[in-house]
């Protein structure tokens, strides 16, 4: 039998979800403006870095999930992510790459685990879950960048960096905020 879909546990997912996804295209879009003292290939290849980070975060997370839960894998994945990128600023060669790998590990590891954490939340509309999860991250990173280029322009670069290290926090904040995945998710 199918369970009840869970609208506020949805929404309150959504919004976690677009503060993922600001924060990561964020990184990828202005990490080259960013990282002005490098040449834009060694600063494109950091983007690597932390899109490769991402990409084995997506798959380790949703391991880590299975162990430990959907929620708490957001909740600790964001949270961890932060002082993380706060240490941005101050990391240079070596341990620049070492950083993004953890900030991209740690942001990412999400990605998978709110898929599935969406369709428990919607058990009636899989494929609307599915949509919303991936769909609203994609579009709403996109519109994300626009904004963060208006704070760009008005007070530079570095304070972009200084909000996208908070936005994984209100992520972690607001997924605490989440119905418990380890018991049954039921309509609010």
């Amino acid at each position: 039998m199918i369970g009840k879909n869970n609208i506020p546990g949805a929404i309150i997912l959504i919004a976690v979800i677009i503060l993922r996804s600001w924060c990561q295209l964020g990184v990828v879009v202005f990490l080259p403006f960013y990282m002005t003292h490098l040449s834009l290939a060694a600063s494109e290849t950091l983007n690597f870095v932390f899109v490769g980070a991402g990409a084995l975060g997506t798959f380790i997370g949703g391991i880590w999930s299975d162990r430990i839960g959907l929620k708490r894998l957001m909740v600790f994945s964001m949270l961890f992510a932060t002082p993380v990128a706060l240490l941005l600023p101050h990391a240079k060669g070596f341990w620049a790459v070492i950083v993004l790998l953890v900030f991209g590990f740690c942001v990412l590891a999400s990605f998978s685990v709110s898929v599935v954490y969406m369709q428990k939340l919607l058990p009636k509309n899989i494929a609307l879950a599915s949509g919303l999860s991936i769909g609203a991250g994609v579009g709403a990173g996109g519109i994300g960048s626009v904004f963060m280029g208006s704070v760009a322009d008005f007070f530079g670069v570095a304070t972009v960096f200084t909000i996208l290290s908070f936005l994984p926090l209100l992520g972690a904040l607001l997924a605490v905020l989440l119905p418990n995945d380890r018991k049954q998710i039921m309509s609010a």
